[in-house]
């Protein structure tokens, strides 16, 4: 999700802050590659291993990524949406006590 981000906002014409290593002009190409292999990549890893597969052949990987994915939406809705500030609340409050 970070890499979607990072191309849409290079894509939207506003300029990163200065780091200390950077991609350079070749960046959005290598982050355009990297989000095309990661595809790819995402959804063969949820296939079975063999082509008619049973109960004891079948990758689980789907039910477990499903499973995980569902106890944290339900873990963030139910208390951490209330918990979390974020960094723009923490240079809010630091500005605050100046």
């Amino acid at each position: 999700m970070i890499l979607v981000c990072i191309i849409y906002r290079r894509f939207d014409g506003n300029q990163f802050p200065p780091t200390k290593f950077s991609l350079g002009r070749y960046g959005l190409a290598i982050n355009l590659g990297a989000l095309a292999y990661l595809s790819v990549t995402l959804v063969f890893c949820f296939f079975p291993a063999v082509p008619n597969a049973d109960a004891a052949s079948m990758n689980w990987a789907s039910l477990m990524f499903g499973g995980v994915l569902a106890i944290a939406f339900g873990w963030y809705f139910y208390r951490a949406r209330f918990e979390y500030d974020g960094p723009v609340e923490y240079v809010r409050k630091d500005v605050a006590m100046d």
